[in-house]
């Protein structure tokens, strides 16, 4: 999905960079997802540790040093973009750059592929100590929804979900050919 936006995104004649973490997070190889189409698409590898899905605190770790980097790279270089996408997942690095770019007025969209913290707080419901922080998470989410400039939804129910904070929704759903899909419809608000 990514790689069919950014190809859209560089046929309208933007530049495009494309931003991904050194380990690939399902294969913990070399990233090498990203593959250039043309010119005006650059891939951007920054630091991450190696993520091991077998254990939780591997993967902690490496959720954390690529947000941190994905972070302090957003500061470097956002004067260099009119926009910037954000995709939900991980949700550190999305919470952490959506949050400056919401708090310093930046363009962005939001690409929503899963609604990580509605499902964080359905599966540690039991663990009430922590509730308080999976609720500040889901606050800080929508925050980030309600200031953005768009969003893009993969499914007709993530929409739904996102039209409380924002009525510039869209959906595109996975698998979209963008070649032929010309207009993507608004979701309506009933």
């Amino acid at each position: 999905r990514t790689r069919h936006m950014c190809r859209q995104f560089s046929l309208l004649g933007h530049s495009v960079d494309v931003v991904v973490p050194r380990y690939d997070p399902l294969t913990s190889e070399k990233n090498t997802s990203v593959s250039l189409s043309n010119s005006r698409i650059k891939k951007i590898t920054l630091f991450s540790f190696i993520n091991n899905r077998s254990f939780i605190l591997t993967r902690l770790v490496y959720m954390a040093s690529y947000a941190v980097s994905s972070f302090f790279y957003l500061v470097r270089s956002v004067k260099r973009y009119d926009c910037v996408v954000l995709n939900t997942m991980p949700p550190l690095t999305y919470v952490l750059c959506g949050l400056y770019m919401a708090i310093f007025k930046k363009a962005y969209i939001c690409d929503v592929r899963d609604m990580p913290f509605h499902n964080i707080i359905d599966i540690y419901n039991r663990y009430s100590i922590l509730l308080p922080l999976f609720n500040l998470a889901l606050k800080v989410h929508n925050y980030i929804i309600k200031r953005s400039i768009m969003v893009i939804a993969v499914t007709q129910g993530m929409a739904n979900e996102t039209l409380k904070y924002n009525d510039r929704t869209y959906v595109i759903p996975l698998g979209s050919d963008y070649e032929t899909t010309r207009i993507v419809g608004r979701v309506k608000n009933d």
